[in-house]
C-alpha cells in the first residue's frame, strides 16, 4: 500500500502543505504551525505502522496525530504530540481552532507572536508580525482595558 492510499477516505483541505518525506514513517501535511501525521485506513497496515513507530506488535497508534511544525522542521526539540484522534472531522476542529494564532514568516509557523521566528528574541507583535490589537486581546495576552 503506498501513502497515497492512505487518505483516498479524506477530503484533505487544499491550504495543507504536503511535507512528506520518503524516510518518514507516514504521510504529513503542515498548516497553521502545526505537522499532521497521516495513518492508513486499513487496519493490518495501521498495526505494521505502530510496530515500525513505536514498537506497539498489538493495535494502533490514533490515525491523526499532531505536532508544531517547528519541531518537526527542526526549530525546537519538543516533539510532544500536541493531538491525537482517529476521528477526521475532530482533526479539522482543532486545525481550524489554530488557523488565527499562526503566521509563516522566514520558513518558520510562528506560534506565540510575542517572539521572533527563533523563539529567543521578544518583539512587538504588531509591528512585527503585523497582528491587530484585536488578534492579541483574541490571543488572550491582553484584556479589554488595555485597547481603551
Amino acid at each position: 500500500m503506498t501513502w497515497a492510499t492512505y487518505i483516498t477516505d479524506l477530503n484533505i483541505p487544499k491550504d495543507w502543505k504536503n511535507t512528506s518525506y520518503h524516510h518518514d514513517e507516514l504521510p504529513s501535511w503542515q498548516v497553521n504551525g502545526l505537522h499532521i501525521w497521516i495513518d492508513s485506513h486499513d487496519p493490518k497496515v495501521r498495526t505494521a505502522n505502530a510496530n515500525n513507530i513505536i514498537g506497539l506488535d498489538q493495535g494502533f497508534m490514533p490515525r491523526f496525530t499532531v505536532q508544531t511544525a517547528n519541531s518537526y522542521n527542526g526549530y525546537d526539540d519538543d516533539h510532544t504530540w500536541i493531538f491525537e484522534t482517529d476521528s477526521f472531522d475532530k482533526l479539522l476542529e482543532f486545525v481550524d481552532s489554530k488557523k488565527e494564532w499562526s503566521v509563516f514568516k522566514n520558513d518558520v509557523w510562528i506560534t506565540d507572536p510575542y517572539f521572533d521566528e527563533t523563539g529567543r528574541f521578544f518583539v512587538d507583535p504588531i509591528k512585527y508580525y503585523g497582528l491587530t490589537e484585536h488578534d492579541l486581546k483574541e490571543y488572550g495576552s491582553i484584556n479589554e482595558e488595555n485597547l481603551k
